[in-house]
């Protein structure tokens, strides 16, 4: 069901630099946040922290149109919706081909591959849905393009304080009790 998307043509009207380059392909490279790539490709640190000047610039904003279009992202999408992966399922050799081609096309809506036999079973191979691969070329586009949610940070308390207010000065214990 894939549709053609429409290629546009443009031509950048600034010329990024040698590190913006450098950024991008190690952004595309998948090694990490744009801080990591902006250090990595020479940036000094303190600029790294704030990724978000870099990705608003211009230049910036070109070379990735030009170089990752959201026609691309999209037309990939497109193919990675049908992305499959082999899975297989062990029945019984009491089982017939065709019930357990009904039991997985029927039942399942998956594509039945192959059905192996065994001296005390049947292995059923088919297709399915490739999740994870969906899921990772959806989120990696998303990331480089800068539209995904912000990253979660965790906080952990590190020392906690307990006072026992049931001591007295001195250290003892105060066991009176009002009723």
């Amino acid at each position: 069901m894939p549709t053609k998307v429409v290629k546009p043509t443009k031509h950048p009207k600034h010329k990024p630099s040698i590190r913006q380059q450098k950024v991008l392909k190690k952004m595309l490279e998948n090694t990490g946040s744009y801080k990591q790539a902006l250090i990595e490709s020479g940036y000094s640190p303190a600029y790294a922290k704030n990724a978000d000047d870099f990705r608003k610039t211009a230049t910036w904003n070109e070379l990735l149109n030009e170089n990752l279009p959201d026609w691309l992202l999209t037309e990939k999408h497109l193919e990675l919706f049908n992305a499959k992966a082999i899975d297989h399922y062990v029945f019984p050799l009491s089982s017939t081909d065709e019930e357990i081609t009904e039991m997985i096309e029927g039942k399942w809506g998956f594509k039945v591959m192959k059905i192996s036999h065994g001296d005390t079973w049947k292995r059923a191979y088919f297709s399915i849905p490739d999740n994870q691969t969906i899921l990772k070329a959806v989120e990696a586009g998303y990331k480089v393009k800068g539209r995904n949610a912000p990253e979660k940070v965790e906080h952990t308390v590190k020392t906690i304080n307990i006072v026992d207010y049931s001591k007295k000065d001195d250290g003892s214990r105060d066991n009176n009790t009002t009723a």
